[in-house]
C-alpha cells in the first residue's frame, strides 16, 4: 500500500523536538553542575522561576515561609539547599523523561499511519502509554519544592495542559479500540 505523505512534517517536528530535549537536558544540568561549583554566580537568579505559572494553571496550594522577607534575594539559587536542588534536578529530568516518551510513543503512531496499519493494537497501547506519561507530566510540573536558607516554598498546581492531553490520548485510544473491533470484524466477514 501507499505511505500518507502528509505525515512527513508532524514525523520530522518529532526529531525536532527529541533534539530540543537532549538540548535542554544538557543545559539543566551544565547549569546544575555549575550550580554546585560556583553557587554565588546564580545570586541573582530567582528560585520562584521554578513554579510553574501559565495561563492554564490552578494553583491548589501555595506556602510560604520565610525568616527574613527581602524579595530580591529571598529565593536566590545560591541559597537553595542540596536537597532541594537535587529533587528539582531530577524533577525537570523526570518532567523531561515522560516528554520523550509521549513523543516517541506518538512517532510511533505516525509511522503505523503511515504504513496505513492506522487500527492496530500496538496504537490503541501506544495511546494508553501516552495517557500515563502526561498524566505524571502534569502531576511532577504542578510539584514545588524549594528549601532555601531565608525561606521556603511550598506549592501545587494543576497543570490543565498536559492533563487535557493526557485525557485526549486517553479518548483516542478508544477510538482506535472500536476502530481495531471493527477491523476486525471486518476481516472475519471478508
Amino acid at each position: 500500500m501507499k505511505s500518507v505523505n502528509t505525515l512527513t512534517i508532524p514525523a520530522l517536528l518529532c526529531k525536532v523536538l527529541y533534539f530540543f530535549i537532549a538540548a535542554a537536558t544538557v543545559f539543566i544540568t551544565v547549569i546544575f553542575i555549575h550550580l554546585q561549583i560556583a553557587p554565588s554566580y546564580y545570586a541573582g537568579w530567582n528560585a520562584e522561576l521554578m513554579t510553574p505559572k501559565s495561563i492554564l494553571s490552578i494553583t491548589t496550594f501555595e506556602r510560604w515561609s520565610a525568616d527574613l522577607y527581602n524579595e530580591s534575594t529571598l529565593l536566590s539559587f545560591d541559597k537553595i539547599k542540596k536537597t532541594s536542588l537535587y529533587f528539582n534536578y531530577f524533577r525537570v529530568l523526570a518532567i523531561l523523561y515522560f516528554i520523550f516518551l509521549t513523543i516517541k510513543e506518538f512517532s510511533k503512531i505516525i509511522e503505523s499511519v503511515k504504513l496505513i496499519e492506522t487500527f492496530h493494537q500496538r496504537n490503541i497501547l501506544s495511546f494508553q502509554k501516552m495517557f500515563r506519561y502526561l498524566l505524571a507530566t502534569s502531576i511532577l510540573f504542578g510539584v514545588t519544592i524549594v528549601n532555601g536558607q531565608e525561606a521556603n516554598l511550598y506549592s501545587y498546581s494543576i497543570q490543565v495542559t498536559p492533563l487535557i492531553l493526557s485525557f485526549a490520548a486517553l479518548m483516542m485510544a478508544e477510538i482506535f479500540k472500536q476502530g481495531n473491533q471493527l477491523l476486525e470484524e471486518n476481516q472475519l466477514t471478508i
